[in-house]
């Protein structure tokens, strides 16, 4: 579609995979941005760019952050006078018409139109969709149809967050200036998360990502910040770690590290360090 552009955030992609997603949303859009967060094999990304005529290169040379390549994306877009940008995770394939479909959503108060999440080999444990266009408090970003006016209105993504949470934040953002964040359950995407596997205790599903020790450590520091933001309760915020330590103590591999990276997440939280674990800077 004229006017939409999508971004593309890259970091070491399965190339078979990511030829899949730009295959798939390089026809729905009319710009898209391949941002590439320093990936090891970035010549590779970079050729099956371009082999697609809409299909931009972005390298940034070194891993700045999700965050911080979403917003390299956007202004790319912006220059562009696109009215929309589709986020999309590099392993993120879009089924037909889903760009279309979202856009009917992105009306003047809406920031973002998003479709249905599953998530990859664990449809089993998920309820079909209500009906209807729906509004949520967040949802994540692949796939979400963002308006670059919201966007910008709201200062784009929080670079200091880095990954993990950057979602969220983004979306309580949008609501607290006035904008809807919709779902349409009409268009749906099969998500990869981690090597995210459910299990049912006492009656709920459990979400075992297993992501990285690295991850952890964000996954607890930006909960913190959030909560410091005002954007979750403190609630929240302790119930949310505790279940990471739970997962990691119980249900994942590799305990000892990701313990210890939960931990150091939650200093630096508290002591309101941002960057990465090894720079990490002071706020103040």
């Amino acid at each position: 579609m004229r006017d939409i552009a999508a971004c593309i955030v890259a970091y070491n992609p399965e190339l078979a995979r990511f030829s899949e997603c730009l295959s798939a949303v390089s026809e729905q859009v009319e710009h898209v941005f391949v941002v590439d967060n320093g990936s090891n094999e970035a010549g590779g990304v970079e050729a099956l760019c371009r082999e697609y005529d809409n299909v931009i290169f972005v390298p940034l040379g070194e891993n700045k952050g999700i965050a911080a390549a979403l917003n390299m994306g956007c202004a790319a877009a912006d220059e562009k006078r696109c009215t929309a940008v589709l986020t999309l995770d590099q392993d993120s394939v879009c089924e037909d018409g889903l760009v279309e479909k979202l856009a009917a959503h992105l009306t003047k108060d809406v920031g973002i139109a998003a479709p249905w999440i599953s998530y990859a080999g664990n449809e089993e444990y998920y309820e079909l969709p209500q009906d209807g266009p729906y509004e949520v408090e967040w949802t994540i970003t692949s796939a979400s149809l963002t308006s670059l006016d919201a966007w910008r209105k709201i200062g784009g993504f929080d670079e200091t967050l880095f990954i993990d949470s950057v979602d969220r934040d983004f979306c309580i953002r949008l609501r607290r200036a006035g904008y809807r964040v919709v779902i349409d359950p009409a268009t749906s995407l099969s998500h990869e998360l981690g090597d995210m596997r459910c299990v049912r205790i006492l009656g709920k599903v459990i979400h075992i990502t297993n992501h990285s020790s690295f991850r952890k450590y964000y996954i607890a520091r930006n909960k913190i910040l959030l909560a410091k933001k005002g954007e979750i309760s403190s609630a929240e915020c302790v119930r949310e770690i505790s279940q990471e330590f739970f997962k990691a103590l119980l249900l994942e591999d590799n305990k000892a590290s990701k313990i210890s990276r939960l931990m150091h997440g939650i200093v630096d939280g508290f002591q309101s360090r941002i960057g990465t674990p090894r720079t990490g800077v002071s706020s103040k």
